[in-house]
């Protein structure tokens, strides 16, 4: 009976470690999702990430557990009326703590997790 419960105990144990760790990392994700298309929205009507906006961005990514890596934005004002008139915004951030790896246990490489957002917009910008 005791080896049973010895046996037992850590493995579900171990199993509701990993779900609740998953969960993290997809409430990361949701709220990585949320705030690029918060700012997605800004760049739409700026017609690109403004440095202010960038900086903002990158303290909210900070806030939440997940520190920014690279950000993919247009720099340069895009207006309504060009020939290509998209904004667009690719964000990689590194989630802290780093998740539970399966992988760590049996002595494979393992990679950081890294979490990647984007989208893209059509600027709604008419006067430079």
């Amino acid at each position: 009976m005791l080896l049973t419960l010895l046996i037992i105990v850590p493995l579900m144990m171990g199993l509701m470690y990993a779900q609740i760790d998953h969960w993290v990392l997809m409430f990361k994700h949701q709220k990585a999702e949320h705030t690029m298309h918060q700012h997605l929205a800004r760049m739409q009507i700026e017609g690109y990430l403004t440095p202010g906006d960038r900086s903002e961005l990158t303290t909210a990514f900070s806030g939440f557990g997940c520190p920014v890596a690279n950000i993919q934005a247009t720099s340069s004002r895009v207006r309504r009326f060009d020939a290509n008139n998209m904004v667009s915004l690719k964000i990689t951030c590194n989630p802290t703590p780093a998740p539970l790896r399966a992988n760590k246990f049996f002595n494979a490489p393992s990679e950081g997790v890294q979490i990647k957002v984007g989208g893209s917009m059509r600027s709604e910008r008419v006067n430079p």
